[in-house]
């Protein structure tokens, strides 16, 4: 297999994988306070929340002064439910489902502790 053909299949491979979404907690282990954050690539977030912290950049602005204030150890990122998209589901039915989702959880945590609520 020459480059072009592999790089081919990787694109195919990509395009093929499974999409994993889901709603994630960002939480302030010092304060108590929590960010939901609906996601529609999982992996793709879980990845973004590692880099800020090693290099001590804030996942979110709205908790960017707890972040410098309490350092990035501070923080963890749960992931509360996964959802995989569906075979015939397009990408903005997927992100709806999500934010419904979100939704569910904001109501189930509460906004008393929350750095911010959804819209």
């Amino acid at each position: 297999m020459d480059g072009k053909e592999k790089r081919r299949a990787l694109a195919n491979e990509y395009k093929e994988r499974k999409k994993v979404g889901g709603v994630f907690c960002l939480r302030n282990t010092e304060t108590g306070r929590h960010l939901l954050m609906p996601a529609a690539d999982a992996q793709g977030l879980k990845n973004r929340f590692a880099f800020m912290q090693r290099t001590n950049s804030p996942l979110s602005m709205q908790v960017a002064e707890d972040w410098r204030r309490f350092g990035a150890g501070t923080f963890t990122l749960e992931c509360l439910e996964e959802l995989e998209k569906k075979e015939l589901q397009s990408d903005r039915e997927f992100r709806e489902d999500i934010e419904v989702l979100a939704r569910l959880w904001q109501d189930r945590l509460g906004t008393e502790n929350a750095y911010s609520t959804l819209n």
